[in-house]
C-alpha cells in the first residue's frame, strides 16, 4: 500500500530533479513511486498542488509549499501546463507511469537541448556586435521582402495568363 505521507516528498524530490535537468533522477523517483504501488493520479495533483503554491509564493502571497529556486515564474508555467497535460494523458496512457516519464524526458531532454540551441544563437548574435546586427536584420528584412515581392509577380504573371486565356 502507497502511503500518502511520502507523496510530498516523492513529488518534491521529482520536481529537483526537473530543477536540475537531471533526466535519470527523475526516471528513477518515478520508477520508485510506481514500485511502491504509487497512484500517480495523486502524485500528479500534488504536483500540480506544489507548483501552484511556488507561482502564489513568487507573486507575494502566502503558501505552504517549499519553493525550488531553480525555476523561474515561466518555468514554473510551463511545467504547470506541462502537468495538466500528463493528468488528462492518465486516462488513457498504457502504461500509468508513462505520462510523468514522457514530462521528465520532454523538460530535462528536449526542451533543455533546444533552451541550450537559442542561447548559443543569441551568443552568436551578441557576439556580432550591435552594428552587424542591424545590418542582418536589414538583409532579413530585404530577403523577406524580395521573397514578398516574389509571391506577388506570382500571383500577377498567374492573373495575367488567365485573362489571356479568357480574352
Amino acid at each position: 500500500v502507497f502511503k500518502t505521507k511520502s507523496i510530498g516528498d516523492d513529488v518534491h524530490s521529482f520536481l529537483e530533479s526537473l530543477s536540475e535537468k537531471d533526466v535519470k533522477k527523475a526516471l528513477s523517483v518515478i520508477a520508485n513511486i510506481e514500485k511502491s504501488g504509487g497512484d500517480f493520479k495523486l502524485v500528479i495533483e500534488r504536483m500540480a498542488e506544489q507548483l501552484r503554491g511556488m507561482l502564489l509564493l513568487r507573486n507575494g502571497f502566502e503558501s505552504n509549499e517549499r519553493d525550488i529556486a531553480a525555476f523561474s515564474l515561466a518555468d514554473i508555467h510551463e511545467l504547470l501546463e506541462m502537468v495538466t497535460e500528463a493528468y488528462s494523458q492518465l486516462k488513457y496512457s498504457v502504461l500509468r507511469q508513462l505520462p510523468l516519464e514522457m514530462l521528465a524526458v520532454k523538460w530535462c531532454v528536449i526542451l533543455a537541448k533546444q533552451e541550450s540551441r537559442i542561447m548559443n544563437f543569441e551568443s552568436g548574435i551578441t557576439s556580432m556586435g550591435a552594428v552587424d546586427m542591424k545590418e542582418s536584420k536589414k538583409e532579413v528584412r530585404e530577403e523577406g521582402a524580395i521573397k514578398v515581392l516574389d509571391e506577388e509577380e506570382k500571383t500577377n504573371d498567374k492573373s495575367q495568363i488567365t485573362n489571356n486565356q479568357t480574352n
